[in-house]
């Protein structure tokens, strides 16, 4: 609820001659909600941004102690002396179960998180190389003004509408130290402040950190920690969201629960097909094109309907340990139909999964069946990498794109666990790549992936690749693309180089043993 009362209100103000202004605008000017959560709002007012908390019953004797509001006004006094570059504060006051704290506008401005999706890569090299200095030289003030800031947040930063200054917002979780930040703070609080940019160039980046290591040299050895450290605030930050978001997707879909079916349907398939799924999964193999494996263990298809084509994957039952074990582990549908939809979450591109639904439940389970989307190969997967790996520029072109993926892959927090190429769909589409992640049975979400999971991703992939490639030259020429992000992490590169060496050549001899039989 908005305030009424402005003039009752004990507003503390930086210029209090302001005062009379302030309440005219409040009262005159339309306020904009622009944010709203249970505990804040946020509202565009004329020439303000104001912030209202909202304190329930329990929260009113905590205010006294820790106000955000009250916090974030002291900040910004403190840090607009500097000449720190934030929005201007201008009032502060608590009144009735409501803290406010009101700034000047610094509008036209835009997020530096959509920025960087935006805006970045229409720019010229010269303007980017302006604005990576420009950005080391606001991140320097910050830290020399002792900000301590741990709100993991690109969208905390703005830039104005010209690129020409940055702006730090939402400082209600930040410190403002009275001392000078030690090494180590200053290589926290970067990693904090810094996003992990998967999608800018090398060359910016390392301009960005010879210029900042040129104000402070203390922070060179700490140069991979920050990245490290940033990767963790990510895998953290979304392992708090998955949660949240999977409840959100799971709007566009139905649950079914009966005794004969349980799982998920995306409500954008037809109603025959939703209704049969619903009946009887196992229907769905009537309509086989083709089998692309036939196992024990599990039959994936390809099938038609309505002139549509999908993916059909029946994951069967193995014996009477599995189905004794599934009266105590969770769903295989709901596993299944979550790691794809976490994947996504993540930016990790999966074929769109329409249905996963276990037959039977308990004692009674008889096998897992998924749909999933279609995705159009027109010269085989495999067969592309064998004819594409031949020539020099296509061979560079894959190994940079696989190896950027599966970077990506194990810093947000996932292992594969079957990282061979048949299952990276590679599809290119107006001169624009995109791969595919498919087989996600070994797929695991952990807090860091170690060593030991790093290599068996690596070396599933590089076992194919060489094999596809017939040149053990691609070991070392993928490997020296997969450590191009952060050359640090890996300084002893020819133990991990031999290693690899040692795993690979072992696998094809195995490989080539089961074919003699």
């Amino acid at each position: 609820m908005l305030p009424i009362d402005y003039e009752k209100m004990p507003w503390r103000l930086t210029k209090p001659t302001s005062l009379p202004s302030l309440i005219d605008d409040l009262k005159n000017c339309q306020w904009r909600q622009v944010k709203s959560t249970p505990k804040r709002a946020v509202y565009s007012a004329g020439p303000y941004y104001i912030k209202v908390y909202n304190f329930t019953y329990f929260h009113l004797l905590k205010r006294f102690f820790f106000n955000h509001a009250r916090k974030e006004w002291r900040i910004s006094c403190r840090l607009s002396k500097t000449g720190a570059n934030i929005a201007a504060p201008v009032a502060f006051c608590s009144f009735r179960g409501k803290s406010y704290f009101v700034t000047r506008s610094v509008e036209p401005c835009i997020a530096l998180s959509e920025f960087c999706l935006k805006e970045w890569n229409r720019l010229d090299k010269k303007r980017k190389y302006l604005i990576t200095d420009l950005f080391a030289d606001f991140i320097g003030r910050l830290l020399n003004a002792g900000l301590y800031q741990k709100d993991f947040n690109l969208g905390n930063i703005l830039i104005a509408g010209d690129f020409s200054v940055f702006f730090a917002i939402d400082l209600q979780r930040a410190r403002l130290l009275h001392r000078t930040l030690t090494d180590r703070e200053k290589a926290k609080n970067l990693s904090y402040l810094l996003p992990c940019f998967e999608g800018t160039e090398r060359r910016y980046k390392l301009r960005f950190f010879i210029h900042l290591v040129r104000i402070f040299p203390e922070i060179r050895p700490l140069l991979h920690n920050i990245q490290e450290w940033a990767y963790e605030k990510i895998r953290t930050h979304q392992l708090k969201k998955s949660h949240r978001k999977l409840r959100l997707n799971n709007n566009k879909s139905h649950l079914i629960n009966t005794p004969a079916v349980r799982g998920f349907i995306r409500k954008e398939l037809d109603n025959r097909l939703i209704s049969l799924l619903s009946e009887d999964p196992d229907r769905l193999f009537q309509n086989v094109i083709g089998d692309m494996k036939n196992s024990k263990r599990s039959r994936v298809s390809l099938i038609e309907w309505n002139d549509r084509r999908f993916i059909a994957k029946r994951y069967n039952l193995k014996g009477l340990l599995f189905r004794i074990r599934r009266l105590f582990s969770s769903s295989f549908a709901i596993q299944k139909w979550n790691t794809a939809n976490l994947l996504s979450i993540r930016g990790i591109a999966t074929p769109t999964i329409f249905a996963s639904l276990d037959m039977g439940v308990g004692f009674f389970y008889r096998g897992t069946i998924t749909l999933h989307e279609y995705i159009e190969q027109p010269h085989g997967n495999q067969d592309f990498y064998k004819n594409i790996l031949i020539s020099k520029s296509g061979r560079q072109r894959v190994l940079s794109c696989l190896a950027f993926l599966l970077r990506h892959i194990h810093e947000s927090g996932i292992y594969h666990g079957d990282g061979k190429v048949s299952n990276f769909l590679w599809t290119e589409k107006s001169g624009e790549i995109k791969i595919f992640v498919i087989d996600l049975d070994s797929t695991r979400f952990v807090r860091k992936i170690s060593d030991r999971q790093r290599f068996s991703d690596l070396k599933n992939m590089l076992v194919y690749l060489v094999r596809a490639g017939g040149d053990k030259a691609i070991i070392d020429e993928f490997f020296d693309e997969y450590v191009k992000q952060n050359p640090l992490r890996f300084k002893k590169r020819r133990s991990w180089i031999k290693k690899l060496h040692k795993k690979v050549k072992k696998q094809l001899l195995h490989i080539q043993s089961r074919q003699k039989r």
